[in-house]
């Protein structure tokens, strides 16, 4: 019976030893982070203009991939000689000469 005492003990004192070390542990990594908030809170405006510009940079990649679709794309759909339409309104003597 008192070996059964002794090794409740021993589990209540590790359980105890381990809830301490839990805690401190939080309180460190509440610590740190309160430590790190100005700089956190500094760096705010940074990661923003850094998001800007990002997404600037991302739109303007995507108009140039559909300016360049519509290019591919246009003289497909409308057969080989796109100035067919382009100068449907221009007689054909006055067509721009062609550079090849």
């Amino acid at each position: 019976m008192f070996e059964l005492l002794a090794l409740l003990a021993i589990v209540a004192v590790g359980c105890v030893v381990a809830g301490a070390i839990f805690v401190a542990l939080m309180a460190a990594k509440f610590a740190i982070k309160l430590v790190l908030l100005p700089f956190k809170l500094l760096l705010l405006p940074v990661l923003a203009i850094i998001v800007i510009v990002k997404l600037g940079v991302l739109l303007a990649v995507g108009a140039a991939l559909v300016g360049v679709l519509v290019a591919i794309i246009v003289p497909i759909v409308y057969g080989q000689d796109v100035r067919d339409w382009f100068y449907r309104d221009v007689p054909k003597d006055q067509w721009p000469k062609d550079s090849r």
